[in-house]
């Protein structure tokens, strides 16, 4: 995907530990740092979407960590110039958590979101 050696030796190295391959002393301090892998996770999915359009969908976000998040607000918010698209689905229980989930920055870029709905869909 990447062709430049040193940019594809730089995320090997930060994607391998979210892919169970990372060193035990890595796995144990947690190097290299969360904004670095979020980093290198968002240039290798722009470098994949580079090449074809590319649909990312992450499904029962309700379930994910506060890290998982924080990556996919970092993904819609800083992948840009190639054509990506996010797809998420969640219930209610992740705005209790998180009220402030899928809201971001007006501009243009993304759908803004509206409050969910808890009002029972009548039976048909």
């Amino acid at each position: 995907m990447v062709e430049e050696p040193a940019e594809r030796q730089w995320l090997e190295t930060r994607l391998a530990p979210l892919l169970g391959q990372a060193s035990d002393m890595e796995a144990r301090t947690g190097t290299p740092e969360q904004a670095e892998t979020f980093t290198a996770w968002r240039r290798f999915l722009e470098a994949v979407a580079a090449r074809r359009p590319l649909v990312v969908v992450l499904e029962d976000l309700h379930w994910a960590d506060d890290a998982l998040l924080a990556f996919v607000r970092h993904l819609a918010e800083e992948a840009s110039g190639v054509p990506l698209l996010v797809v998420t689905t969640t219930r209610p229980e992740l705005f209790d958590h998180d009220p402030d989930w899928g809201r971001g920055p007006s501009d243009g870029r993304r759908p803004s979101r509206s409050p969910p709905c808890r009002t029972p869909t009548p039976p048909a």
